[in-house]
């Protein structure tokens, strides 16, 4: 295992266990040891110790086996950056696995993709070896559901010419595993998930449109494409970092520190584009928002602490003013909608 790995796992899976299942920050920071500044800054090195630590103490802390399938349904492709973005704009599925595949770096440096092709594509899964069963065990429930999530989110219908492996026994918490949506296999040779030929036709992204990426330029190696930021990358940067350091809202300097550039710099590159700072900040928190009132019971005040509202009148102005309704109403129409499609009446 690398002696030192980046910052940008241990948020995402801080994130989740704040997030998802409501376990207070200063509690997984004071039992993990993570350092304070963990969740504003990307150029903040752990160790190995720091890592395994924390998955163990999601593990133990939700006494949940599978957890690590909640954390990968939760990982969207505004997670990976601007190699998620790039990936989803592709024009087949087949070209947007192989992209991502093939600049992937793992979500914790201790995981690589490899495409492996015959009748189909089978996305495979390669672990650092040496890992504790428990780590083996969350990384490939995250890998594997992420991947199933996205591209469930991209439209492409899971369920036939899709599945899973899973290169260890089947669990004793396998009903979680449902909630894939796809056949599983355990007792694998491999970890990793299977599309079919049929599948990997199927349209991706916008018509017409590909994002780039460059060949050399991995998962990890974001700063060396910051100085050519589109309209559409650079937004899905500044709401990743917004989103992970809620409830505090991050200023100017800090993102840009993040980005690795001037403020000035970043200015310049928000105005080129039509987006004010502020504003933009205001619309990414109050769409955090939006997403919280629905995958999740929270009442709308907490809902608002959590993103960074000093009291509930000003977020219900905020929210007002981006969806034209009040949280409350916004939540009631949604689950609404929710159900009468469900019921398949008009």
């Amino acid at each position: 295992m690398p002696a030192e790995m980046p910052s940008h796992f241990p948020q995402r899976v801080v994130a989740y266990l704040v997030d998802h299942r409501q376990i207070p920050l200063p509690e997984i920071i004071t039992a993990v040891g993570l350092p304070p500044e963990v969740m504003l800054r990307d150029d903040v090195f752990l160790s190995e110790a720091v890592y395994l630590a924390l998955v163990r103490f999601a593990i133990d802390r939700t006494d949940d086996p599978g957890v690590g399938l909640g954390y990968g349904r939760n990982l969207q492709l505004s997670d990976f950056g601007m190699l998620g973005y790039a990936a989803g704009a592709q024009a087949t599925v087949a070209e947007g696995i192989e992209l991502f595949a093939r600049h992937y770096d793992g979500m914790s440096r201790l995981s690589r993709l490899a495409v492996e092709k015959g009748s189909g594509y089978y996305l495979r899964v390669l672990l650092e070896p040496g890992l504790p069963e428990y780590m083996v065990w969350f990384l490939s429930e995250a890998i594997v559901a992420a991947a199933l999530q996205n591209l469930a989110r991209l439209r492409v219908p899971l369920g036939r010419g899709i599945n899973a492996h899973f290169a260890y026994p089947r669990p004793s918490h396998c009903r979680c595993y449902e909630d894939l949506q796809v056949p599983c296999y355990f007792s694998a040779d491999t970890t990793g998930v299977y599309v079919s030929e049929k599948v990997l036709s199927l349209p991706l992204g916008v018509a017409g449109v590909r994002a780039p990426w460059p060949d050399s330029l991995g998962l990890s190696d974001h700063a060396a494409a910051r100085s050519g930021y589109g309209k559409e990358s650079l937004d899905a940067q500044l709401a990743s970092i917004v989103r992970v350091s809620l409830p505090r809202v991050p200023t100017l300097p800090e993102v840009a520190q993040r980005l690795g550039v001037s403020p000035r710099k970043l200015q310049r590159q928000l105005e080129r584009h039509g987006l004010g700072f502020r504003q933009r900040v205001g619309e990414i928190r109050v769409g955090e928002a939006a997403e919280r009132l629905l995958r999740s019971t929270l009442p709308v005040r907490q809902v608002a602490e959590q993103t960074g509202f000093s009291d509930q009148a000003s977020f219900t102005r905020a929210f007002r003013r981006v969806f034209g309704l009040t949280p409350g109403q916004y939540r009631q129409n949604q689950y609404q909608q929710k159900r009468t499609g469900e019921d398949g009446q008009p």
